[in-house]
């Protein structure tokens, strides 16, 4: 269990890689996994991004309320960075133009 929990956290962007190929669905329910149950991370920073492409698969199945929702509690952590970086940037927009 340990080694499966080591691999899920640092593998963010593994799970994420499902969004890409369009398999929203595949990727929430595996992406949900490491902010919620037995194989969820203790990272701050992994949680976040996990929450982030969570919205990314909401957004991509139609489900734009869950999206924004998604992309409202990473901008809670993330809205004003010391440094701008690509997945604070990007859920702005995202969340923008959701509710624009």
């Amino acid at each position: 269990m340990a080694v499966s929990k080591v691999f899920a956290v640092s593998n963010v962007s593994f799970y994420s890689n499902r969004l890409q190929t369009g398999q929203y669905a595949r990727g929430r329910e595996l992406l949900q996994e490491l902010i919620s149950g037995p194989l969820q991370t203790s990272s701050g920073f992994n949680y976040l991004r996990a929450v982030y492409y969570i919205g990314m698969a909401e957004e991509g199945l139609g489900n734009i309320p869950q999206a924004t929702t998604k992309y409202r509690e990473v901008l809670k952590y993330w809205g004003e960075p010391e440094i701008e970086f690509d997945i604070a940037t990007d859920t702005k927009s995202r969340l923008d133009r959701l509710t624009s």
